[in-house]
């Protein structure tokens, strides 16, 4: 992190503390983007309008896309431009970025990939969640903050679109296949990942792209508190599943969700040098297309 902040950036991960320390600085700009699976049964919107980090402004990755098949997909830099100036946030701003799930950590590096894809580099994830924060009694709000929208709110505009480097296709997963030009690590749950458990989402077979990598999200967080890990113990983890992180790779999960987790967990692990590419359409897309080869064969277990 020392690094990166010489690097005039602000650090990926901050704490529950600092963000206490900063919570009245008027370039600091929080986002509550939580994400919750079907199978939770859980409503974000519903928990954001009981009880949020005070200030926060709510946003959900499902919301605020361009039509397509494939669930959250990243949206076009119009779109996400749109979604920013309807919550004041500015370019310049510093964007911090939490959760309520229950591991601590679950969906913020979602929109923190998202930001930067968008070239939008002043922006942290809040270690711990939502649930560090409650649990340290932090400032909550409830309800909608009022107005949405500042009158004297500007339009924000893209500063770079950089969806070239931080997003990988089917196509190109497909044709990685053949060529291996790029290591493809999997942040889905073992079992699905081996086959052996079913998929959360119906018709979906489990199972892995050719040549790809296991490595669960939630191992690389301290269970207890819903923490990250340490940078070192992280690069280990990636290590054990025989990945370095200074090799060019891809990250794939379910539906891209718990990807930019393991993107956002390269980069913190490689103090900003490893910022491996999303395959937006994950496993929802590759596991659904007719021509795509899957291991184990389907129904071979």
């Amino acid at each position: 992190t020392e690094t990166m902040l010489r690097k005039g950036l602000v650090a990926p991960l901050v704490s529950t503390q600092w963000l206490l320390e900063n919570l009245a600085k008027p370039t600091i700009k929080i986002v509550d983007a939580t994400f919750h699976m079907p199978a939770w049964q859980r409503d974000g919107k519903a928990e954001y309008l009981a009880k949020h980090i005070q200030g926060a402004k709510w946003y959900n990755i499902d919301d605020e896309v361009d039509t397509t098949d494939l669930p959250h997909m990243l949206p076009s830099p119009e779109t996400f431009a749109k979604a920013m100036t309807v919550r004041d946030i500015k370019p310049t701003d510093h964007v911090v970025v939490y959760d309520c799930s229950d591991f601590g950590v679950f969906s913020a590096p979602r929109f923190w990939w998202m930001l930067r894809a968008f070239g939008h580099d002043q922006v942290s994830v809040l270690d711990g969640g939502f649930r560090k924060w409650c649990r340290e009694q932090g400032p909550i709000a409830v309800g909608e903050p009022q107005p949405l929208l500042a009158a004297d709110a500007q339009q924000y505009v893209v500063r770079e679109d950089r969806r070239d480097a931080f997003v990988r296709s089917y196509s190109q997963i497909v044709e990685n296949i053949a060529t291996r030009n790029e290591a493809v690590i999997d942040a889905r749950a073992e079992g699905r990942f081996a086959g052996t458990a079913p998929e959360p989402r119906e018709g979906l077979p489990s199972g892995h792209i050719p040549n790809s990598l296991s490595l669960p999200f939630d191992s690389l967080l301290n269970s207890e508190a819903g923490v990250f890990r340490s940078p070192d113990e992280i690069a280990q983890a990636f290590k054990a599943a025989g990945l370095n992180l200074d090799e060019p790779f891809v990250t794939t999960c379910g539906s891209g969700v718990t990807a930019a987790f393991l993107t956002f967990a390269a980069h913190l692990a490689s103090q900003g040098d490893s910022s491996p590419a999303v395959y937006d359409g994950a496993w929802t897309e590759y596991a659904s297309q007719p021509g795509s080869v899957i291991e184990p064969t389907p129904g071979t277990l």
